[in-house]
């Protein structure tokens, strides 16, 4: 390669054969030879003719090559030129909202350069506000957005290309508004913003629900979700296991104004755990994306409410004791033993840290009595406690009456006092 780059300069650099081996293998012509002594080889006398020029060049290619503060440089192209340099014209495009290249970096090399009226300013957040349904709340890159499905980008992409396309027409001597006009400041309005500046609109989501049954029960310990536009720019981000976090893809969700941990987000749907720790009665949820809170969402905490998870048609989530899911097509055995998964068994002994998932030895047991309903007959579990490696997941395992009937029986679960939802299992002789 540096070979190549000698020999295009004019007149050509290359000088002789110099080195030809390097360690027994053979050197691809064309050849140079820089007179220069390798590592751990004493100094040597020039007597090469052109090897100082070559040193020079690959000096100088090595010193411009080297990464710079643009800070530094960007007072020179106006308000301090360069000896023999005369003011260069300068457009600058800066968009609210960037999560990649956030407004202070931009900011500073207007500030540094005074390039204040040079600067056309997009304001994201005006422009996301009047669009519902915008899919994403990074602004990053939006200029290239002529090819987009989406058709506010085209148009914003459109007029800041405009924009560039007579700043260069003109050979700097124009900078005209950027439309639609509405959305951006040409130029930017002082003072420059000094913060991240990212997008001011709430996320949009509903009050949390249990993540079994999605109603409005919840209780210390189980699990929520909540769904509507949660505004992160991040894919879906889940945690398989271990301890959960109480930030995920730039999420945070507040209970009573502590983070709770989490186990997924997308840009639909969150889901997390109730703390331990929540006080039962009237409370408030927050969902917070990226340091912007949305609106305070109610909830009503119950110091204990078991739910069931169910799929489609209302059917319990359940395994027969071969592990096959519990379905019209793969019913369970009469006379034999079924798992049932839920939530919301409240305190447990020994307890269980908030986020934490349970542990296998000891087991985790509820506090509270534990009985079941089954087609309308009382059945004592044989089991019912947290599952081991799970964050709030709890299981009620029970023997199946032989002289069950054939078909679905409706199911549900007591602790204490509290009754869970119900729902159906499939039972075959």
């Amino acid at each position: 390669m540096q070979s190549a780059f000698l020999q295009q300069r004019v007149p050509s650099l290359l000088n002789g054969p110099g080195i030809t081996q390097i360690g027994g293998l053979a050197l691809v012509a064309p050849y140079f030879n820089e007179n220069k002594p390798l590592r751990n080889l004493p100094p040597v006398i020039n007597d090469v003719a052109g090897a100082m020029e070559i040193q020079e060049v690959f000096a100088r290619q090595l010193w411009s090559g080297q990464p710079g503060d643009p800070g530094v440089y960007v007072p020179h192209l106006q308000k301090k030129p360069l000896d023999g340099m005369g003011e260069r014209a300068v457009l600058v495009q800066l968009a609210k909202g960037d999560l990649t290249v956030p407004v202070p970096t931009g900011m500073a090399l207007v500030r540094a350069g005074g390039l204040e009226k040079s600067t056309t300013y997009f304001r994201f957040d005006l422009m996301y506000e009047k669009t519902p349904g915008y899919p994403t709340r990074n602004s990053h890159q939006i200029h290239l957005g002529i090819g987009s499905t989406v058709a506010m980008s085209r148009v914003i992409a459109r007029g800041m290309q405009e924009q560039v396309a007579t700043f260069f027409a003109s050979n700097g001597t124009r900078i005209v508004q950027a439309e639609p006009a509405e959305f951006f400041e040409t130029p930017i309005k002082l003072p420059l913003a000094e913060n991240i500046e990212y997008i001011t609109a709430n996320p949009g989501v509903q009050a949390p629900v249990d993540s079994a049954s999605f109603g409005k029960e919840l209780s210390p310990g189980s699990l929520f979700t909540i769904f509507g536009t949660t505004n992160t720019a991040s894919a879906d981000q889940g945690v398989a296991s271990g301890t959960l976090p109480t930030t995920l893809g730039g999420v945070m969700v507040s209970v009573n104004g502590r983070a709770v941990p989490l186990s997924y987000t997308g840009k639909g749907q969150v889901n997390g755990q109730i703390p331990y720790e929540t006080a039962a009665g009237a409370g408030t949820a927050q969902l917070v994306t990226y340091g912007i809170g949305g609106a305070l969402l109610p909830i009503q905490v119950s110091a204990l409410a078991p739910r069931l998870f169910t799929t489609d048609g209302n059917r319990c989530i359940a395994q027969s004791e071969d592990g096959a899911l519990n379905s019209a097509s793969s019913p369970a055995k009469a006379g034999r033993y079924i798992g049932v998964y839920l939530i919301g068994l409240g305190p447990v002994n020994p307890s269980i840290a908030t986020g934490a998932p349970a542990r296998s030895v000891p087991m985790s047991l509820p506090a509270g009595t534990v009985s079941a309903s089954m087609g309308g007959r009382r059945i004592t579990p044989s089991f019912a406690g947290m599952i081991p490696g799970f964050v709030g997941v709890g299981e009620v395992d029970l023997l199946i009456p032989a002289d069950m009937l054939a078909g679905d029986a409706g199911f549900s679960i007591t602790v204490g006092t509290a009754n869970s939802n119900t729902c159906q299992i499939a039972v075959a002789k």
